[in-house]
Order: C-alpha cells, then sequence, then structure tokens
C-alpha cells in the first residue's frame, strides 16, 4: 500500500493504543495531531483512522511493509497490550502490529515515541516494549506545551 499522499511508501507507520494515557489524555487524538504536525513538515504516515477498510489485518500489514520506519507511541497501556494484557489478551491489533513491526523491520526501523509521562524511564518498560526498544533513544511527546511538542517533532 503506497501513501495516498505521495504515491510512494510512507515515511512512518505510528502503531498506538486508542486508549488513554496515565494522564487522562486520549492517546488517539495525540497521535493524530502528531501525524498532521509530521505531514505538514512533509513527511507521509500511515495513521489509521485514514487507512483502515475492508481486511484490517492486511491493512496494517501492508502499512508496515510500505513504511520506511514504524513509530511506536509509548505509553503504559500501550506496554500492557503489547503484553497480551489489555481486554482483548493476546489477540490485540497493538500485540500484533509490534510483533509484526519487530520481525519485519527489526529494531533499527523501529522510534519510540513517549507521549506518556508514566513511560519516560524506559528502564521500568516491561514485556516485549522493553526487551526491543528499553535500550534504545527515543523522542518525549509527553508534554502538552506547544513549543516542546514543536521541538520534539523537529527530532
Amino acid at each position: 500500500m503506497l501513501c495516498q499522499a505521495t504515491g510512494q511508501r510512507c515515511d512512518g507507520f505510528l502503531t498506538h493504543n486508542w486508549g488513554s494515557d496515565g494522564e487522562g489524555r486520549r492517546t488517539h487524538e495525540r497521535v493524530g495531531a502528531a501525524s498532521a504536525a509530521l505531514k505538514a513538515r512533509g513527511l507521509s504516515t500511515w495513521f489509521d483512522e485514514e487507512r483502515l477498510e475492508g481486511n484490517i489485518l492486511e491493512q496494517m500489514t501492508d502499512g508496515i511493509d510500505e513504511s520506511r520506519l514504524v513509530v511506536v507511541f509509548v505509553t503504559k497501556n500501550y506496554m500492557l497490550k503489547v503484553a497480551g494484557r489489555g481486554e482483548k489478551g493476546r489477540d490485540d491489533n497493538c500485540r500484533a502490529e509490534f510483533e509484526y513491526a519487530c520481525n519485519r523491520k527489526g529494531v533499527d526501523r523501529m522510534l519510540s515515541v513517549v507521549t506518556d509521562p508514566a513511560a519516560l524511564d524506559a528502564r521500568r518498560w516491561r514485556g516485549a516494549v522493553g526487551m526491543k526498544l528499553g535500550t534504545r533513544l527515543y523522542v518525549d511527546l509527553s508534554d502538552d506545551d506547544d513549543a516542546s511538542f514543536d521541538r520534539s517533532l523537529a527530532k
């Protein structure tokens, strides 16, 4: 699947949970704002709200395969879902996306973006997210301040 905006591969596949973070903020809305800001900077993103129709698994795997990078929006809830401890257990889309991305892209083509202040200490990341990404640098998008958000997106 090619990015609609460019007709080329997407720059980033955005994987995240749709729940709230530790501050009660809606993660999906925050990732949507990040997607819009990245697009305004000339990058193309695969954001589920804009892409999912038909066979969801096929759309997700094609999106990962056709993206240069997988951007993992880390929250405590995302880590729980990847670990199979969310309400859907081991049949969670966050878990499927993360495992598939690790398998297809490897950690060198995955970027962690922390949007939840409760997840800022990567030494406390648990499960597969901690094992695969916990020792790598991440981008901090946990603050609501617009200037901080813009600086972090510029990275």
